[in-house]
């Protein structure tokens, strides 16, 4: 009897990890013959205000995907994204009629900046960043990046 209650208590516990998981987040998918860098960036309200957290480099493989946001998504945030290869760029575009926005990034390595968006990049190159609409649906989400 106490080995099933264990077995029980397992599964339960691995259902529990596959739920979890599966409630995340954000993945992007590199559908080109190149290897793509990805940046990413949040905007969401906090009791001071608005906090903003920017990150990158996430490498992706051609034609793989990989996620970027590994935690469930905040349907009052809002997303961006910027990627770069050898020969294309995806970023958002300037204007009253769009939503992106500027962010901090460092095109030389690693970054992660929290509370630091444009134009208080402190000689850090600050990026159009691209905003991604349906993530505010608070649901798992996949973007989908291809050659023009």
């Amino acid at each position: 009897m106490r080995p099933f209650l264990v077995a029980v208590v397992a599964f339960a516990g691995f259902m529990v990890a596959s739920y979890a998981y599966a409630d995340a987040a954000l993945s992007v998918c590199d559908n080109t013959h190149q290897p793509v860098a990805v940046a990413i960036a949040v905007m969401q309200p906090s009791a001071s205000g608005v906090q903003t957290e920017s990150e990158g480099w996430f490498q992706i493989r051609a034609h793989e995907c990989a996620r970027v946001i590994d935690t469930p998504l905040n349907p009052a945030a809002r997303y961006y994204l910027y990627a770069k290869s050898q020969s294309m760029t995806w970023s958002g575009s300037p204007g009253a009629r769009t939503k992106d926005a500027q962010f901090c990034t460092n095109f030389s390595s690693r970054f992660f900046y929290f509370n630091r968006a444009a134009p208080f990049c402190f000689g850090d190159q600050e990026q159009m960043l691209w905003f991604i609409d349906e993530a505010t649906k608070g649901t798992d989400w996949t973007i989908n990046l291809y050659s023009p």
